[in-house]
């Protein structure tokens, strides 16, 4: 065989993974972003993007905010993943939420990672005007 024809053929076959590397890492954030969308959670495709880089599980990220863009109460996932790398207890703290809520109270997101961060401290997991989970 020619040296030349192999090392082209070499050449298209490196390009052919590549593109099928990038094919499926669009796939897979283009299936975040649209379950975002379709469940009402305000989130674009860079912000999904974003969290690939950064290495926050996005998944799991995109799951809580539509989570709770479904219970009514949505929280951007920038807030979501700030309180997720914080080590919030995230599920948790949408539920509580969602809780105040419901019981006409005013409680802020801010104040819901605070107590979950003085629960770890402490162990008392209490936001201020709720009671019981």
């Amino acid at each position: 065989m020619d040296p030349k024809f192999v090392i082209l053929l070499a050449f298209g076959a490196l390009l052919f993974a590549v593109f099928l590397s990038a094919i499926y890492l669009f796939g897979t954030l283009f299936q975040l972003w649209l379950q975002a969308f379709l469940s009402g959670a305000q989130v674009s495709f860079i912000q999904v993007v974003g969290m690939k880089l950064r290495r926050s599980p996005a998944k799991e990220i995109i799951r809580w905010t539509c989570m709770s863009a479904q219970c009514g109460v949505p929280v951007s996932a920038s807030r979501i993943e700030s309180a997720y790398i914080q080590g919030v207890n995230v599920e948790r703290a949408i539920l509580t939420l969602k809780k105040a809520r419901e019981e006409g109270l005013d409680v802020k997101w801010d104040e819901i990672v605070q107590a979950d961060f003085e629960e770890r401290t402490t162990g008392i997991f209490e936001v201020p005007g709720v009671h019981g989970r």
